[in-house]
This record gives C-alpha cells, structure tokens and sequence, in this order.
C-alpha cells in the first residue's frame, strides 16, 4: 500500500530497490535510522552518486540497498524469537542516540490524551476482530499503567514474520522500518 519492492539481480550484487509512496517525512526519518544503526541485521542504503540517501523517481522518492538473504517463516521457534529478541536490542542500543531531522510522532507515548487519541481511531477499524481489540485494549489499558522510566528511543512497531527473514533458524534480518515511531 505505501511502497514498491523490487528485487535486482546483477554480476555485482543482488539488491532491494524501494519506491517509497509514502510521504517524505517517512522516508527521511526510516533512511536516518537505518544509516544510523549500522547493523548487519537490517539494510543498508547505499548512497546515490550524488551522496544521498533516496533518489527521485517520478514524483516517488526511492532507495537501493543489498539484499538480505532468507526466507519469512511460517512458525517461529523459541530459538527464532530469542534471535528477534536480540536484535532488537541491539536495535534500541545502537539507536538510543538517533536524532532525526524528520521527527516522528512519539506513538507509545504515556500520556493520557495521546492514547484516548491512537484508541479512538482503532475503535473504528474496518475488521471486526482489530475492533474487538482496540474494545479490549480501551476497557483495560488503564489497569497497566507504563512506567515513565521505561527507556526513550525509535522502535520498529512491526516486527512479525512477514518483517523478519531467517536462514533455517538463524536471524538474517529485519526489515520494513517505515513504521519505525519513538
């Protein structure tokens, strides 16, 4: 819905190119992240000729990075989720520090108002079962208050199978982290 995935094969490399339909607030705010982290776990962008981080493409902006190899899994195993887990640890330490020049909205803030605002548009989700979460999550929410010392910083949001790619068991990569939020 938001991007184009292309895959490309060359003598040099197999890539991802990616036309971001997505607004440009977006794209600056994922390719500062990702150039910032520096992990083998999650892609990198490689530089246009001119230095840049994303390219033009008719009125799209769009990046290339290397491919990362595997496959989504089906089922994930204890030893699957501890490889996830991991990563997004060292994800949060290495983006702790991360100052974007895009700034995106802090989605899991603890203040009342912003999730009264987040809750008040899921209840009108398309699909029965995400309506009957939001229901759920609005009548007890308040029953687990977060800690305000929980730490600060940009988080993926959609780590799943579709966003995690393994060889066997091992982590290769995660990837999709236009959702990423603080």
């Amino acid at each position: 819905l938001l991007n184009r995935i292309v895959f490309i094969k060359t003598t040099k490399g197999e890539y991802v190119l990616k036309i971001a339909l997505a607004n440009s607030t977006t794209l600056h705010y994922e390719l500062g992240l990702l150039n910032h982290i520096h992990m083998r776990t999650a892609l990198r962008v490689l530089l246009t000729r001119e230095k840049r981080l994303f390219m033009p493409y008719g009125t799209y902006k769009a990046f290339l990075s290397h491919r990362i190899s595997g496959k989504h899994p089906k089922q994930i195993s204890p030893k699957m989720l501890l490889g996830v887990g991991t990563f997004l640890g060292e994800f949060h330490n290495r983006a702790k520090d991360f100052h974007a020049t895009a700034e995106r909205d802090q989605i899991l803030s603890t203040s009342r108002a912003s999730i009264k605002k987040v809750l008040g548009r899921a209840l009108w989700a398309r699909t029965r079962p995400a309506r009957e979460a939001a229901h759920y999550i609005s009548a007890t929410i308040w029953k687990y208050p977060l800690s305000n010392q929980l730490p600060q910083g940009p988080i993926h949001v959609d780590v799943k199978p579709e966003t995690s790619l393994f060889l066997g068991e091992k982590l290769m990569g995660v990837v999709d982290f236009d959702n990423a939020y603080r």
